[in-house]
């Protein structure tokens, strides 16, 4: 079994290659009419090529012929066209030079008249920058001189103004104050303000208090004074009051003539009306961007409730 198998496959091998020798012969018979049809074909192209030439040449000849015929008349006419374009040559020469010389001329008086031109406009720019020179200076002058007017008269004003104020701060800052024993006085300012050179009736002014001082120990006395009595107290609102979170680090007293002669008027009229005015002291907490506002105006209430409303709108102490 095993030698018939091995003799099988020689005979499958030996068929294969039986097909392939016949198909590479199919296959150069093919390329043998081919290449037999290919050369058919350009010996025809050749042959009509040869035609084609014979043709051309058969033509050529003929056309000669005529030429030769009609030579001697188409040389006459060539001759007389020559001629006749010499003539037009010459005439179209000259004109051209006529008008290159009358070009050339026109040239020649453009170029004065536009050196004439350039110098008057040279002569008009200097002139008319002279002129704006002139009246810039002019007009400097005459404003340097309105300025200055305006700033004479400016701080005039500002100065009558600031004394018509400053007398006004003055009257109102002069506030009658009954004492216990039924005598007045006039208390312009606290006698322990501190005088600056910038100090007047009118601008607040902020003094450092310096630390050690009489100022600054009733101040920390008051803070230890109101820890002491929250302490005391029960906490029903849930959260530490400010006086167990910070110590004093810096304090400035706010100098304002005009707020204390608010506070002085009010406080006369509670005296005058037979009443006891009763002084606290009271701490405000608020933010540092309304500092100024308050130390130049006092409390708004119309910018109150911007921190915390427990209570409703209104300056909590």
């Amino acid at each position: 079994t095993e030698h018939g198998q091995k003799r099988g496959r020689v005979d499958a091998e030996e068929e294969e290659e039986e097909a392939r020798e016949q198909k590479r012969q199919r296959a150069e018979q093919e390329e043998a009419e081919e290449r037999s049809r290919r050369e058919k074909q350009e010996r025809e192209r050749q042959e009509r090529e040869r035609q084609e030439r014979e043709e051309a040449i058969k033509k050529e000849k003929e056309r000669q012929e005529v030429l030769v015929k009609d030579g001697l008349r188409l040389r006459l006419k060539e001759a007389e066209r020559d001629k006749e374009r010499q003539r037009e040559s010459a005439a179209l020469e000259k004109k051209h030079r006529l008008e290159h010389e009358r070009l050339a001329k026109a040239q020649l008086d453009f170029e004065k008249q536009k050196q004439q031109w350039a110098e008057q406009q040279r002569l008009d720019k200097e002139a008319k920058a002279k002129e704006e020179k002139e009246t810039r200076k002019r007009q400097e002058k005459e404003a340097r001189e309105k300025k200055a007017k305006e700033a004479l008269e400016r701080k005039e004003s500002e100065r009558r103004e600031k004394e018509e104020k400053k007398a006004k701060a003055k009257k109102a800052a002069a506030i009658v104050v009954e004492n216990d024993h039924g005598k007045a006085h006039v208390e312009a300012r606290p006698k322990y303000w501190q005088e600056d050179a910038r100090s007047n009736w009118l601008n607040k002014q902020l003094f450092e208090v310096p630390k050690g001082s009489e100022e600054h120990k009733e101040v920390d006395a008051i803070f230890e004074q109101d820890a002491g009595v929250i302490r005391a107290r029960p906490n029903p609102w849930g959260f530490v009051p400010f006086v167990h979170c910070f110590d004093v680090l810096r304090l400035e007293r706010i100098q304002n003539p005009m707020l204390y002669a608010c506070y002085m008027a009010l406080k006369s009229s509670k005296i005058k009306a037979s009443q006891d005015p009763k002084e606290i002291y009271a701490v405000h907490g608020s933010t540092a961007d309304t500092l100024d506002n308050i130390a130049s105006g006092g409390f708004n209430r119309s910018y109150n409730g911007k921190n915390a409303t427990m209570y409703g709108k209104g300056a909590y102490f």
